[in-house]
């Protein structure tokens, strides 16, 4: 019995994080699978996409912030509503994401994302220009989304990061 229960469990685990795709389109759409991301998008609807994530923490102007430890990524929701969403690739000691590395497929146009992405990646992705805005840490904007990216000393993607505008 115990032997099952453990099979189903990686089974499942193993499902998601295979299905697990995060994909930043060149109309500037981000998708998590086939679920648009957005500032409109509901807790819910990353829940029945992902399943129950684990609760970190809350701010105390009501931001929470949740871990999907098994598949790398990071979630902030504020009434309701996403915030930012965030994969972890090169685990940098940053308490808002998990330790363990993104484990499904992420896009950045047509360029995958990896833990062995360097700053390289500036030079494949010709439709979104990013900013250095201090040391390791780049930015891009567009009309509803930041999407930024962090570089560990040894040159490799730790964090890639996707913030909302809040509708007003």
């Amino acid at each position: 019995m115990k032997k099952t229960i453990l099979f189903a469990t990686l089974l499942i685990c193993f499902f998601a994080s295979a299905q697990t795709k995060l994909q930043f389109t060149e109309s500037n759409q981000l998708f998590l699978n086939k679920l648009e991301l957005n500032n409109t998008t509901t807790f819910e609807s990353i829940v029945s996409e992902l399943g129950e994530p684990v609760l970190k923490k809350e701010s105390r102007n009501g931001v929470k912030l949740y871990i999907y430890s098994d598949l790398g990524i990071a979630l902030k929701i504020f009434n309701g509503k996403l915030t930012m969403i965030g994969a972890n690739f090169n685990w940098d000691g940053d308490k808002n994401f998990p330790e363990k590395s993104f484990t499904g497929e992420f896009l950045i146009g047509s360029t995958k994302i990896t833990n062995e992405t360097t700053k390289n990646f500036f030079e494949t992705v010709s439709f979104i220009s990013f900013d250095n805005l201090m040391m390791e840490m780049y930015a891009a904007t567009t009309n509803e989304k930041i999407i930024m990216l962090a570089f560990n000393s040894n040159g490799f993607v730790t964090q890639v990061g996707f913030e909302f505008k809040q509708e007003e």
